[in-house]
């Protein structure tokens, strides 16, 4: 019996669902997490503006709904485009050497902790051994969150791979708070398969953006003067094919 109910935690833990909401800067992000082809992540609080990635079964995908249109952009194929632009990340992708970014910086451990979202965290101090500067962050040892930070870091820099995790010190200590970032809420959530699907032009998340882009384009020819309106009206762009990586580009660049 004990046996069984040992079996049934560790199923319940393996099945389950994470979520980790963030803070960076002035953008607020969500990433979900059920196993290692099925997480989400969207990048900022308004999905419409900064759309999404998902990690499925057959590959790593950006989902852009500018306009209140679907636009999917393969990750890896980006990941080409982008070294063809010659950005090419750190570590082994420059010079073959591991790059790690707390190398110029001491680290000094205080006695003080508290809770942010739930998990103990302990205030930790690095030190700029160059200009002396200080900066106060809070990390936290939680298994949980150190294998979902390593999920999230992998899964945020596909285009532009990065060896050395920045959330993560000495291979188990997570920040969770400093320089612009925060760790608002992580907790166990249930999702289904569906959920982590790619979406399609027929989707709620894209009639919703659809009708936003709509309403946004009515109120501008209403406010827009007579003359302008007609100008607006008779202009028709065709978009090339090469801008959907051009623009892939700039809405990757904006990850990092």
């Amino acid at each position: 019996m004990k046996s069984l109910l040992v079996l049934l935690i560790f199923v319940g833990f393996v099945n389950a669902d994470y979520l980790m909401r963030y803070t960076m800067g002035n953008e607020k992000g969500t990433f979900y997490y059920k196993d290692a082809t099925h997480q989400k992540l969207q990048t900022t609080s308004d999905i419409c503006k900064g759309g999404e990635i998902y990690k499925t079964p057959k590959g790593v995908y950006a989902v852009n709904y500018a306009d209140g249109e679907v636009m999917i952009i393969d990750m890896m194929q980006a990941r080409s485009f982008m070294q063809s632009m010659g950005m090419t990340g750190t570590g082994t992708q420059q010079g073959g050497k591991n790059h790690d970014p707390y190398a110029g910086y001491e680290i000094e451990k205080t006695s003080k902790s508290r809770y942010i979202a739930g998990l103990k965290a302990y205030k930790w101090i690095l030190i700029d051994k160059k200009s002396k500067k200080r900066y106060v962050i809070y990390v936290s040892d939680d298994k949980r969150l150190a294998k979902l930070s390593k999920a999230f870091y992998k899964l945020l820099t596909t285009a532009v791979p990065q060896d050395q995790n920045t959330f993560l010190l000495q291979k188990r200590y997570v920040i969770v708070e400093g320089e612009g970032y925060k760790l608002e809420s992580f907790k166990k959530v249930s999702k289904p398969l569906s959920f982590y699907t790619l979406p399609t032009k027929g989707s709620k998340v894209a009639q919703k953006c659809k009708e936003q882009s709509t309403k946004r384009q009515k109120d501008k020819k209403t406010s827009s003067h007579p003359k302008e309106r007609i100008e607006k009206e008779e202009t028709h762009e065709e978009t090339p094919s090469a801008e959907d990586f051009e623009n892939a580009a700039e809405l990757l660049k904006s990850l990092f």
